[in-house]
């Protein structure tokens, strides 16, 4: 994040001077309106003035835990709160039923084809809750990074090229991470998968 500010800003911000935690609040209010948007906005758009108010609140709760002595920008160290707020409210939006069944594409090459049955959905197997339980465990036995990526492609309808400017990866390593999430993801909910005739 291009936005840094002199350390006797931030060191003041740090004393409790309002002062300095207004220039900072108007130095961050735009790129983390930026930030918001892109991880809630597509399916969350009243929730980012919201969002931007609790990162600040976040910030400011913990500013006297920044230590320029660590090398760290003051930059990356706020950034890093505004997309960790992001992530734990996508995390915390509950996915309706029919979330995951709508992964099943029936493509050759897409790793879910056969793993819930779309016509039935998650109770032909298991009760809805159950399932939607097991989603999220399995979703916590997978890497952070890939657990994301997942959750912003199926959970917030994310394209891949979204995904890669949100992350600041390589749209290669994006499709490649969300390919082996679902993979893992099957491998785990493979006790849900519909029986099939022969």
């Amino acid at each position: 994040m291009p936005y840094d500010l002199p350390v006797e800003v931030v060191r003041r911000a740090q004393d409790g001077d309002l002062d300095a935690q207004r220039t900072i609040a108007d130095t961050y209010t735009h790129p983390f309106t930026v930030t918001a948007r892109r991880f809630l906005g597509q399916r969350f758009p009243n929730e980012i003035e919201d969002a931007v108010q609790e990162i600040f609140l976040r910030i400011f709760n913990h500013i006297r835990d920044f230590d320029f002595t660590r090398g760290v920008k003051f930059s990356t160290w706020v950034y890093t709160f505004a997309r960790n707020y992001c992530f734990d409210r996508l995390k915390s939006k509950k996915p309706v039923a029919r979330a995951l069944p709508a992964l099943s594409r029936h493509q050759e090459d897409d790793p879910l084809g056969d793993w819930i049955d779309e016509e039935r959905g998650p109770d032909g197997n298991a009760a809805e809750d159950e399932f939607l339980g097991a989603v999220e465990k399995a979703l916590k036995r997978l890497k952070p990074d890939s657990e994301n990526i997942f959750r912003l492609r199926e959970y917030q309808g994310l394209e891949f090229h979204q995904i890669a400017k949100v992350l600041r990866q390589p749209i290669g390593t994006v499709k490649s991470k969300h390919y082996r999430a679902c993979i893992r993801l099957r491998d785990l909910l493979d006790p849900f998968r519909p029986s099939r005739a022969a």
